[in-house]
C-alpha cells in the first residue's frame, strides 16, 4: 500500500523534472501530505483488521508474505517436525515431489 503509492510518487516524470526547481518543491509538499504519520497509520490499522477478520485461508493467501511466511514459520515447524535442513534444500525437495504442470513438461524435459 504505502511502498506502492511512494513508488508511483518516485518515478512520476523523475527525469524531467530533475533541474526545474518548482516541481522538486511541489513534489515534496505531495510526500509531506502523503507520508502523514496519523493517516499512515490510520490506514495501516484498518487494512489490519480486515486482515484479522477473513478467514484462514485468505489471510494466508491475500494477506501474508510468502517469503517471511516460510522463513518465519514454515521452515522452522518443519525442523521440528522433520529434522534440521537448511530452506533451500527443503524447498528443493518439495518441488522434486510436486506434480509437474503439463504446459511445462516440454520445457522442463530439455533440462532434464
Amino acid at each position: 500500500m504505502l511502498w506502492d503509492s511512494k513508488e508511483a510518487l518516485a518515478s512520476e516524470g523523475s527525469l524531467d523534472t530533475a533541474q526545474d526547481d518548482a516541481e522538486i518543491h511541489r513534489i515534496l509538499n505531495d510526500w509531506d501530505t502523503f507520508l502523514d504519520p496519523t493517516r499512515v497509520f490510520n490506514d495501516f490499522q484498518a487494512q489490519f483488521q480486515v486482515a484479522q477478520a477473513a478467514p484462514m485461508a485468505e489471510q494466508l493467501s491475500m494477506w501474508a508474505h510468502g517469503k517471511l511466511l516460510w522463513s518465519n514459520v514454515v521452515s522452522p515447524a518443519m525442523n521440528l517436525l522433520l529434522g534440521q535442513m537448511s530452506e533451500k534444500e527443503r524447498r528443493r525437495q518439495i518441488l522434486r515431489r510436486l506434480p509437474r504442470p503439463a504446459d511445462l513438461q516440454p520445457i522442463l524435459a530439455r533440462f532434464s
